[in-house]
């Protein structure tokens, strides 16, 4: 080994990527703003769903305030 990196490698390997994504004609594009939406959305409704549920457990517990 030489210490030098191979960077043709890298780029044999990103080519490969582009190929095989080109060949798979049912492949949907899905665009980074569409994927932090739904991120978005899965955490929204998460936080939602547990303040929910200690919500409710404070309820049951009697520690629901005045």
């Amino acid at each position: 080994m030489n210490g030098w990196v191979d960077d043709d490698e890298e780029e044999e390997d990103e080519e490969k990527k582009d190929v095989d994504m080109e060949e798979d004609d049912d492949a949907e594009i899905i665009f980074p703003y569409e994927v932090q939406e739904a991120r978005m959305r899965e955490i929204i409704r998460d936080q939602f769903a547990t303040s929910m549920s200690e919500l409710m457990a404070n309820m049951n517990s009697g520690a629901g305030g005045p």
